[in-house]
């Protein structure tokens, strides 16, 4: 019989050490830790029995099982979820916020061949704000407009750009990675960031130019972005997926995904889980973040604040600016004014 010191050290793996055995073992320290790796998982096992090597599917096994004396088996936890989702219900709020939308796939090893979709905002620190979420069967239209009608009213289904229903705005990292493998050119590639972000025409004008003077390919490429068929001359250029200066305002100066990347990266253990897990863990996440961030807020009201600290930061840096600025008018009929500013 195996024992935890005396293993055969001859074998490179023990047919008594089952995947049951290893998720005994690692049960607790897997309670302690949700994300723990195979890598770590093998450790523990060869600490309890040593000069055993279990192979890789068996230690992916009883990471599997132990998972499931926590939180129940994957078929199991799907007779769970309604009274889970209504105890979830009675706790409701209802939050407005400039939403993003993802999905992520759910257990690479095909025990659920579903996405997690993820809707999240930022709050007025600017610090991520889920909003909801759904697990569906594959990512398509059909799916993403159920998503999208729950998570707003909206006439249509959900995700319709003509109907004013949604936007669809382009990551401004990912434009300049495929820019940089088009010219290869360091100085437009720092034009091209700095441009992406400006709000005034003028300044989105001259970094345009910049860039034409030293890279014209650079702007043929630049203008076929965000097009459905980017050889098509006759399809409209459609720089407001990419610039904020022409967005219309919906970016809020969101120009990446890099929150959508952060998110995806917070919550990516939750895909292994079984279902009613994945929603536990989810809530409990969230739970946390809104508790916390509440507290925070009363904290600032209750000393006399106004505005989160963010935006107090905000406030006071452009009051700063606004006090080196003398503003003309040309004629309050025609609102045309000047503003000229004080560098001393």
């Amino acid at each position: 019989m195996l024992t935890p010191v005396e293993a055969p050290a001859d074998r490179f793996d023990h047919a008594q050490l089952s995947s049951s055995m290893i998720a005994n073992v690692i049960r607790d320290a897997l309670r302690d830790d949700l994300e723990l790796s195979i890598k770590n998982v093998r450790s523990l096992v060869q600490q309890r029995y040593r000069n055993v090597k279990p192979s890789y599917s068996k230690l992916w096994r009883g990471r599997d099982k132990a998972i499931a004396q926590l939180f129940g088996s994957w078929e199991g936890s799907y007779g769970l979820l309604i009274p889970f989702l209504q105890a979830i219900k009675a706790l409701k709020t209802q939050v407005q916020s400039m939403s993003f939308c993802q999905s992520q796939r759910l257990r690479k090893d095909g025990r659920y061949k579903g996405r997690l979709l993820i809707a999240c905002g930022y709050d007025a620190n600017n610090q991520l704000l889920p909003l909801a979420f759904a697990i569906v069967e594959k990512e398509d239209s059909a799916n993403w407009g159920w998503f999208m009608r729950w998570l707003r009213s909206e006439p249509h289904i959900g995700w319709n750009e003509s109907a004013g229903e949604c936007v669809h705005r382009l990551c401004s990292q990912h434009v300049a990675e495929n820019l940089w493998k088009f010219c290869r050119n360091e100085i437009v590639l720092k034009t091209f960031k700095w441009t992406v972000k400006k709000k005034k025409p003028r300044k989105f004008d001259g970094g345009m130019s910049s860039i034409a003077n030293i890279c014209p390919e650079a702007i043929t490429y630049i203008k076929k972005v965000g097009k459905h068929l980017q050889e098509d001359k006759d399809e409209q250029e459609k720089p407001e997926k990419v610039f904020q200066c022409k967005d219309g305002g919906y970016c809020w100066g969101i120009m990446t995904s890099n929150g959508s990347e952060s998110l995806n990266n917070v919550f990516k253990f939750s895909r292994r889980l079984p279902m009613a897990a994945i929603v536990e863990e989810t809530f409990s996440k969230c739970l946390e973040w809104f508790v916390e961030r509440r507290r925070n807020a009363v904290n600032l009201l209750n000393n006399g604040k106004q505005w989160s600290q963010r935006v107090d930061k905000l406030l006071v840096k452009r009051g700063n600016k606004a006090g080196h600025m003398n503003v003309i008018s040309y004629g309050d009929e025609v609102g045309i004014y000047e503003v000229k500013v004080d560098k001393s």
